[in-house]
């Protein structure tokens, strides 16, 4: 929306590449921006926006695994699976780092995303697609 283009332009950074933020966090979307430093160097906006984000759920809202996120936060488990591929190591390693949990943890996320892929499939989708 309006407050969307006018944040963007503020930013110098394109509102369709804010506008996923936006809707997700509304205007907490400043609060992550700020937590992302994506302006203190050459780097990628999503990303620092997604590690942002991820460090603002656990914070702000008690996200606690992979599940939380990708379902309860972000919706993209239902709503943007496709995505999930592109993102996956970003959700696991900020989440790894944020909690404690060591690389060798790393396969309880692997069978927890799994374990949701596949109850997404076998129980809410007429049409399952992993």
């Amino acid at each position: 929306g309006e407050w969307t283009e006018q944040y963007a332009q503020e930013l110098g950074v394109d509102k369709e590449e804010l506008a996923p933020f936006v809707e997700l966090f509304g205007t907490n979307t400043r609060e992550i921006v700020a937590a992302s430093n994506w302006q203190q160097g050459p780097s990628d906006f999503e990303e620092c926006m997604f590690k942002a984000s991820i460090a603002y759920a656990i914070q702000a809202e008690g996200c606690m695994n992979i599940g939380d996120f990708l379902i309860r936060r972000t919706g993209m488990l239902y709503f943007d699976r496709d995505r999930i591929p592109s993102v996956l190591g970003w959700v696991k390693g900020e989440l790894g780092d944020a909690l404690g949990i060591q690389a060798a943890h790393s396969e309880e996320f692997d069978r927890e995303y799994h374990a949701v892929v596949r109850f997404k499939k076998e129980n809410l989708s007429p049409d399952p697609v992993a």
